[in-house]
Protein backbone atom coordinates (compact mmCIF):
# COMPACT_ATOMS: atom_id res chain seq x y z
CA UNK A 1 0.00 0.00 0.00
CA UNK A 2 1.15 3.68 -1.26
CA UNK A 3 1.43 5.81 1.74
CA UNK A 4 -0.80 8.60 2.40
CA UNK A 5 1.72 11.45 2.60
CA UNK A 6 3.62 9.43 -1.25
CA UNK A 7 -0.20 10.32 -2.44
CA UNK A 8 -0.07 13.60 -1.13
CA UNK A 9 2.82 13.91 -3.33
CA UNK A 10 1.84 12.00 -6.55
CA UNK A 11 -1.52 14.49 -6.27
CA UNK A 12 1.07 17.95 -6.37
CA UNK A 13 3.36 16.57 -8.90
CA UNK A 14 -0.12 15.48 -11.38
CA UNK A 15 -1.45 19.45 -10.03
CA UNK A 16 -4.80 17.54 -8.65
CA UNK A 17 -6.00 19.89 -5.94
CA UNK A 18 -8.59 16.98 -4.06
CA UNK A 19 -8.44 13.72 -3.42
CA UNK A 20 -11.18 11.95 -5.96
CA UNK A 21 -8.19 10.78 -7.91
CA UNK A 22 -6.59 8.94 -4.60
CA UNK A 23 -7.46 4.95 -5.80
CA UNK A 24 -6.69 5.65 -8.92
CA UNK A 25 -2.81 7.20 -8.03
CA UNK A 26 -2.46 4.32 -5.38
CA UNK A 27 -3.54 1.55 -8.17
CA UNK A 28 -0.22 3.59 -10.72
CA UNK A 29 1.98 3.62 -7.90
CA UNK A 30 1.44 0.22 -7.45
CA UNK A 31 1.90 -1.15 -10.64
CA UNK A 32 5.01 1.21 -10.85
CA UNK A 33 6.63 -0.76 -7.98
CA UNK A 34 5.51 -4.48 -9.58
CA UNK A 35 7.31 -3.39 -12.68
CA UNK A 36 10.56 -2.49 -10.85
CA UNK A 37 9.96 -6.09 -8.88
CA UNK A 38 9.83 -7.42 -12.28
CA UNK A 39 13.23 -6.08 -13.70
CA UNK A 40 14.89 -7.26 -10.28
CA UNK A 41 14.65 -4.29 -8.10
CA UNK A 42 14.82 -5.41 -4.38
CA UNK A 43 11.50 -5.39 -2.57
CA UNK A 44 13.48 -3.60 0.66
CA UNK A 45 14.52 -0.59 -2.44
CA UNK A 46 10.95 -0.26 -3.65
CA UNK A 47 9.59 0.59 -0.66
CA UNK A 48 11.32 2.98 0.16
CA UNK A 49 9.24 6.01 -0.50
CA UNK A 50 12.12 8.28 0.67
CA UNK A 51 14.57 6.87 -2.18
CA UNK A 52 14.50 9.75 -4.65
CA UNK A 53 15.88 7.81 -7.33
CA UNK A 54 13.23 5.07 -6.59
CA UNK A 55 10.38 8.18 -5.93
CA UNK A 56 10.96 9.37 -9.34
CA UNK A 57 10.45 6.50 -11.14
CA UNK A 58 7.14 6.17 -9.61
CA UNK A 59 6.35 9.33 -10.07
CA UNK A 60 7.31 9.26 -14.14
CA UNK A 61 5.10 5.92 -14.58
CA UNK A 62 2.31 7.41 -12.90
CA UNK A 63 2.23 10.82 -14.99
CA UNK A 64 2.75 8.57 -18.09
CA UNK A 65 -0.28 6.72 -17.39
CA UNK A 66 -2.44 8.76 -15.45
CA UNK A 67 -5.52 10.26 -17.79
CA UNK A 68 -5.82 10.24 -21.11
CA UNK A 69 -5.12 13.54 -22.80
CA UNK A 70 -1.32 14.21 -21.15
CA UNK A 71 0.95 15.32 -24.49
CA UNK A 72 3.92 14.11 -22.25
CA UNK A 73 2.56 10.85 -21.50
CA UNK A 74 5.03 9.10 -24.01
CA UNK A 75 8.10 10.88 -22.58
CA UNK A 76 7.51 10.13 -19.32
CA UNK A 77 7.25 6.56 -20.45
CA UNK A 78 10.74 6.95 -21.42
CA UNK A 79 11.92 8.48 -18.11
CA UNK A 80 10.22 5.29 -16.76
CA UNK A 81 12.02 2.99 -18.59
CA UNK A 82 14.90 4.60 -18.31
CA UNK A 83 14.90 4.73 -14.54
CA UNK A 84 14.00 1.05 -14.36
CA UNK A 85 17.23 -0.15 -16.88
CA UNK A 86 19.14 2.08 -14.41
CA UNK A 87 18.04 0.41 -11.10
CA UNK A 88 18.40 -2.77 -12.40
CA UNK A 89 21.99 -2.32 -13.37
CA UNK A 90 22.97 -1.19 -9.74
CA UNK A 91 23.86 -3.76 -7.06
CA UNK A 92 22.54 -1.67 -4.68
CA UNK A 93 19.28 -1.27 -5.84
CA UNK A 94 19.14 -5.41 -6.97
CA UNK A 95 19.71 -6.92 -3.70
CA UNK A 96 18.47 -4.36 -1.66
CA UNK A 97 22.64 -3.30 0.05
CA UNK A 98 22.79 0.14 1.68
CA UNK A 99 23.96 3.27 -0.50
Amino acid sequence: MISKSFINILRQRLRISNELSDSELNDLAEAAKTELKIAGVSDDKVNDEGDQLIRTAIVSYVKANYGFDSPEADQYRVVFENMKKRLTLSSVYRYGDNV
